[in-house]
């Protein structure tokens, strides 16, 4: 009695396949969804049959539940489940419009013979409120440039990246004498110049105050990045001849060991440009 309450008033999705991965049994709100895309009685066919009828986004989830199942065959021990998070893309793909559901499959054993059965839910919105918080965990949240906590926990994927850090001269002049809304603006300014006209740039980080750091896309040499800095650095001036006195000073390099050795050897390299300038 219990069990069928349960199974009647769930609101997600609840499955059993065989160990061929044949569908047995879905609930109503899993036949009623794949019913709104394949007139096809599911029963009796697989994720790989079903993906083979239906709109590729459809087609989409069946194969990551699939692959789901595919994992828990070989997860050791085999008496836990296995979770994992699908997305499903409406038809225009928006990432608004995107959905995403709890999959929690695990085994169970029916006339001697190994099932799956997997159990879905809806988590879109806990999911996005997840997803834009840690956005802003690691956004610097005046210039909407990823800040230094991102750099921490994602350098290791750009080693072997070029990078530079930048540091705008004289800033302190423009909140001195123009305002800290002026340089707050100069400052936003900056991570879409960077950018735009500082070419091959990937990635923008706010490392503190007017120091910023660029990291390059792969597959530049150090001399034509140095050409790059040296044309955009010129292109900056021109914008803001304004303010005669702001410009900015560069150290570039490459990631190849700690972030913080790296960091440091890059600003050497800075403040021998800035050093330069002056003479």
């Amino acid at each position: 009695m219990l069990e069928k309450i349960f199974i009647d008033t769930f609101p997600g999705f609840i499955s059993l396949r065989d160990s061929n991965h044949k569908i047995l049994y879905l609930n109503k709100n899993f036949s009623n969804w794949i019913a709104k895309y394949t007139a096809v009685d599911p029963f009796g066919k697989t994720n790989l049959e079903l993906a083979e009828l239906v709109p590729e986004n459809v087609a989409s989830v069946f194969l990551q539940c699939h692959d789901g199942s595919l994992d828990l065959e070989k997860a050791i021990p085999s008496n836990e489940g296995l979770k994992k998070v699908i997305k499903f893309d409406n038809e225009d793909r928006s990432e608004e419009a995107a959905q995403y559901f709890d999959v929690f499959k695990y085994r169970v054993i029916i006339n001697d013979k190994p099932h799956i059965f997997t159990i879905a839910y809806d988590i879109t919105n806990l999911y996005k409120e997840n997803q834009n918080n840690l956005f802003s965990a690691l956004t610097d949240w005046m210039t909407g440039a990823f800040n230094r906590r991102y750099l921490i926990e994602n350098h290791s994927i750009f080693f072997g990246h070029h990078i530079a850090v930048i540091d705008l001269d004289n800033f302190k002049m423009i909140n001195d004498f123009e305002g800290h809304h002026v340089g707050d603006r100069i400052l936003k300014e900056f991570v879409q110049f960077a950018k735009k006209y500082i070419s091959g740039v990937s990635t923008v980080i706010r490392l503190g105050g007017d120091e910023f750091l660029v990291i390059f896309s792969n597959g530049f040499e150090e001399k034509e990045l140095l050409e790059r800095l040296e044309n955009s650095r010129k292109i900056f001036e021109e914008v803001y001849s304004k303010y005669r006195y702001l410009s900015y000073s560069y150290g570039l390099g490459v990631i190849e060991h700690s972030i913080d050795e790296t960091l440091i050897d890059l600003d050497k390299k800075m403040y021998k440009d800035k050093f330069r300038k002056k003479i």
